[in-house]
């Protein structure tokens, strides 16, 4: 509620129309029994809310531009109040001379309202005061339509006096004084033997004394308990004055010294004092007193005080008291309740009598009656307080509490508690699946809680267990709820399920290099996975990628696996060889790696050729930095005896011509060692296996980690030799002029020269058995050329050996002839070399 004071807008549209010189004449006051919920709505109003009767006011005063006044309502006026009211507010009206009344002043007193009590004939009347200031334009005049008739307090009588009347009397004083002392005949020579100074301090004591000379006077301090009674700081209650007391004045109108008592004169001159009203049962004794002074009366009672202070009230009624300190300050009314409670007791029951544990009492609909010492009754319900306010286990009963004036009496009310018997889970929770390692999620999950009396409901604030990370052995969780100290649970059954942790390659795939172009395989490659529970198995059904044509840069396989929604991957490393289809452009061990993998067909031809260099002494000759290209013969040249996996070369081409290696002696019978001739005697005795050329000449009794001196294996560059391979060759291992097959026997080469049949794919002269062993090389079974020319010289044709020996002559191997046909040559003759090798 609003507590202020506002000029409403009726009355500022009135005022803000004056101008210096108007009259504002202010027509009545009116008190309101309302109150304004708020300024805004105080200053919509143009009428009271709840009109009340008319007050007055002193007459107002302009100080500047605001007229001041103060409202007073008391319960003398309008012939008495008949029956008391709160004041809630209060209006002022006004009007001018062009404008008809009109509110222009409201005040609210919020929830600080006033009570005034009814007028009692010969009694004070109640008043009340409030301050008005109305802001108007400089120059107004203000008047009033009405008696202006507020009475004046103590303090506006001690105003006037001292602000007004004293100092006009000092001043009327002062000049009496003056005229008197400047009248030579005033005194009559009684100043003669004045004494001009008085030297004393305290009260004073005029003598006078009488001698032959006449009287004289003089002045000296008075003496105490002889010439007057000595003051006393404190009055003792007999001695203190009461309002009946009387105190003595002069009447101007009759003359006469006349006497009141200290109430009379309090009523006419309109000074308030306070009073304790107190309320209490019918007949009983009331008492009220400050240790000094004992007022009295019977029943509910209203006390007018002496004085402020201290005071205590007490009321009694069949040996049963009340009392209640009262502090009396600056307010005019105290009330006190003294009702003496004699009991109290639940005249109706309330609605709810049966609790769960742990609910609130509910008093709804409960009824609870005080008896008081007159026997009067009172429903004092929302008075009351109960203990315990939360129900439990053992609660068979509600204590009322009513405290009254200082009386406190209980009653009760029995109330019926529902025991827990068990819980159920009657809707089961949405999710019932998990995941190793979920936690249980109770969404959707429905308990019911049963009770000892039938009844049952739903219930929250249940716990659950295991409330962390679930496991495989989890298959129930255990539901707990509690009311009390009784506690129930039930079960609910959900399953677990392990989830996929990683995966690994456990044995890598048959194969990890691989050349651009070529897909992955996975044969031999085992994938495990891992589970969160530590299990683990083989799995298939994953996935890698990329899964079409290798290129460079694919450097690493990614495995895919997923299981029950979860996804893993892992990675296997390969190498991918980038292939060239020019041959030369890649290097040998591209081109091992190749043959490995038994691809060599899918990327060269046969005929195609890689520049090689040779540099070192072969025998007797010594090689400087020759280059010369090597071709394919074939690829997997007769696999199923020679070795598979190989790429044949022979060395040599230049200029793209068909060349055969020739020393110094080419065409020659040399003696001694180190030339290019089969044997270092006319003799093919031991076959190829045991020749000079095998085995000094080609280097085959070393391997090509480990070549011999001077032998063409040696001065073979070190790349090629670090990738060649061994080859089985079979051919004519003993010799010695007969055609008999079991000659033909297997050797293991690095470096080997080409059988007749490997050239021609016919027999001419070497042994008739060693067809069955060989195969005609891919390159001359295409129809290329088998014309040699000298390596030193490519304008020349040369005969070039053969490994085969020429069967039906003891002293002659086969030799490729100069036109490309089949021929043979004394063994000790130095022709040219062609040799094969495989990589």
């Amino acid at each position: 509620m609003f507590y202020g004071f506002v000029i409403t807008e009726a009355g500022n549209n009135m005022l803000a129309n004056m101008v210096a010189g108007d009259k504002l004449t202010i027509t009545k006051v009116v008190m309101d029994k309302g109150t304004a919920e708020s300024a805004n709505a105080a200053r919509q109003l143009t009428a009271p809310i709840d009109p009340g009767p008319n007050g007055t006011s002193i007459t107002p005063t302009v100080d500047g531009a605001a007229v001041n006044m103060v409202v007073e309502y008391r319960s003398d006026l309008n012939g008495g109040l008949q029956e008391g009211f709160w004041i809630g507010g209060f209006c002022v009206y006004a009007k001018t001379e062009t404008v008809a009344e009109t509110m222009v002043y409201y005040g609210s007193l919020g929830d600080q309202k006033q009570y005034v009590s009814a007028y009692v004939e010969g009694t004070a009347p109640d008043v009340r005061r409030y301050p008005v200031s109305i802001t108007v334009t400089a120059g107004v005049e203000v008047d009033v339509s009405y008696p202006a008739e507020a009475w004046m307090t103590a303090e506006d009588v001690a105003e006037l006096f001292n602000d007004t009347l004293k100092p006009q009397l000092e001043a009327s004083l002062d000049d009496l004084i003056d005229d008197h002392n400047e009248d030579p005949e005033a005194h009559n020579g009684a100043l003669k033997d004045k004494q001009d100074a008085i030297k004393v301090e305290g009260l004073l004591k005029g003598t006078k004394a009488t001698g032959e000379g006449g009287d004289t006077y003089s002045v000296g301090a008075a003496t105490p308990g002889t010439d007057y009674q000595p003051p006393t700081n404190t009055l003792t209650p007999a001695e203190a004055m009461t309002t009946q007391d009387y105190i003595p004045f002069y009447d101007h109108t009759s003359g006469q010294h006349m006497r009141a008592t200290l109430q009379s004169l309090k009523e006419a001159i309109g000074v308030q004092s306070p009073s304790i009203k107190v309320t209490t049962c019918a007949g009983a004794a009331v008492t009220c007193s400050d240790g000094e002074t004992t007022l009295q009366g019977t029943g509910t009672t209203e006390f007018e005080l002496p004085h402020i202070g201290e005071w205590t009230v007490t009321a009694t009624l069949d040996g049963e008291s009340a009392s209640q300190e009262v502090e009396v300050t600056g307010a005019l009314l105290y009330e006190v309740d003294l009702m003496i409670t004699s009991g109290v007791a639940v005249t109706t029951q309330p609605t709810k009598t049966t609790y769960y544990i742990g609910e609130a009492f509910d008093p709804t609909g409960m009824v609870v009656t005080a008896t008081f010492a007159d026997d009067t009754t009172e429903n004092v319900t929302n008075d009351c307080t109960f203990s315990p306010t939360s129900i439990s286990k053992d609660t068979t009963a509600i204590t009322v509490n009513y405290q009254r004036a200082g009386i406190q009496k209980t009653t009760s009310v029995p109330v019926t508690v529902r025991v827990l018997s068990s819980i159920e889970i009657t809707t089961p929770p949405t999710k019932t699946a998990y995941k190793y390692g979920e936690i249980f999620d109770p969404t959707g999950m429905v308990v019911t809680a049963h009770y000892t009396d039938g009844q049952s409901r739903t219930v929250t604030g249940y716990a659950f267990s295991p409330n962390t990370a679930l496991g495989m052995s989890n298959t129930t969780i255990t539901i707990s709820y509690t009311e009390g100290d009784v506690t129930k649970t039930d079960t609910q059954t959900i399953t677990v399920a392990k989830v996929l942790d990683h995966i690994a390659v456990t044995t890598p795939p048959s194969r990890t290099s691989y050349f651009s172009g070529e897909n992955f395989s996975t044969a031999g490659m085992v994938v495990t996975a891992y589970y969160t529970d530590d299990s683990s198995a083989a799995v298939s059904g994953y996935t890698y990628s990329p899964t079409g044509a290798l290129a460079a840069g694919n450097n690493t396989i990614t495995i895919s696996y997923s299981e029950g929604g979860v996804t893993k991957t892992t990675t296997q490393a390969i190498t991918v060889t980038t292939i060239s289809s020019t041959l030369n452009s890649n290097s040998w061990a591209t081109i091992k790696a190749v043959s490995d993998a038994g691809q060599g067909d899918n990327y060269w031809d046969v005929g195609d050729t890689k520049t090689i260099t040779i540099n070192g002494k072969v025998g007797n000759f010594t090689f400087s930095n020759l280059s010369i290209a090597v071709f394919i013969l074939g690829f997997n040249h007769n696999s199923s005896r020679e070795g598979s996996n190989r790429i044949h070369f022979q060395i040599g081409k230049i200029s793209n011509k068909l060349v055969g290696l020739c020393d110094s002696q080419y065409g020659s019978y040399p003696s001694g060692s180190g030339y290019f001739n089969m044997n270092t005697s006319r003799t093919n005795t031991g076959g190829w296996n045991s020749s000079n050329m095998r085995r000094n000449i080609l280097g085959n009794t070393g391997t090509p980690s480990s070549p011999p001196a001077n032998t063409l294996l040696a001065a073979l560059p070190a790349d090629l030799r670090a990738v060649m391979k061994s080859v089985t060759k079979y051919s004519d291992n003993t010799g010695g002029g007969s055609n008999t097959a079991s000659y033909v026997t297997a050797t293991t080469d690095w470096l080997f020269l080409l059988a007749e049949f490997e050239y021609h794919g016919s027999r001419s002269y070497a042994n008739s058995a060693e067809q069955n062993y060989q195969q005609q090389y891919a390159y001359y079974q295409a129809g290329n050329s088998k014309v040699h020319y000298r390596h030193d010289n490519t304008g020349t044709a040369v005969y070039a050996w053969c490994r085969s020996v020429d069967a039906s002559n003891s002293n002659y191997f086969c030799l490729v002839n100069t036109d490309g046909t089949a021929a043979t040559g004394g063994a000790d003759d130095s022709w040219a070399v062609a040799p094969g090798f495989a990589a």
